[in-house]
């Protein structure tokens, strides 16, 4: 009776462990297993899938796999590493493509906990920021997860914030964000 071949992975880091089943594919099937993985899944194939080793460390491959995700998944041309990719990645998923913004209420420092915008005549074309203490707590995460990463803060005020509060207040806005 012949056994059909299973997808077994490990937990283990060793270099040694091996995967029956992409071990018996031909090099470019391999290849394009590869390009519908998360860079969570492409390390972890790495870890069990000797073939994958073997042919990803043919004419520098991963880089030449890489760019091809990349460009395939609409990534910026930056993304040059699998850790840039689970980074992209995991800021994809948390929305931060669609939000990246924290809300305030008007005129302070204090993070808005319920999206209101802070304006009843709709000149901020309705916009409300919600769940901005959430969007910190995943920026954090992933920051943890990805310790070579940094972030950039941007704060302002808006537009009609006379020019001798905006700055200050801006800065004290970002310094809240940064110490969350």
């Amino acid at each position: 009776q012949k056994r059909k071949p299973t997808i077994t992975t490990s937990s283990s880091t060793s270099t040694t462990s091996t995967n029956p089943f992409f071990d018996g594919l031909p090099d470019d099937a391999v290849v394009e297993i590869c390009t519908w993985l998360s860079a969570i899944d492409f390390v972890a194939l790495s870890k069990t899938c000797r073939r994958k080793r073997t042919i990803m460390t043919k004419k520098d491959s991963t880089n030449v796999l890489l760019t091809r995700i990349v460009r395939d998944r609409g990534m910026p041309d930056t993304v040059a590493t699998v850790e840039q990719w689970g980074f992209y990645e995991a800021l994809n998923h948390a929305g931060f493509f669609e939000e990246n913004r924290v809300g305030f209420l008007m005129g302070s420092v204090e993070i808005d906990q319920d999206g209101y915008d802070g304006d009843d005549d709709d000149d901020n074309d309705g916009v409300t920021i919600k769940k901005s203490s959430a969007r910190i707590e995943k920026v954090k995460e992933i920051l943890e997860r990805f310790r070579n990463a940094s972030l950039r803060v941007d704060a302002h005020c808006g537009t009609f914030a006379p020019m001798s509060i905006a700055p200050p207040v801006s800065k004290m806005r970002g310094m809240v964000v940064v110490d969350e």
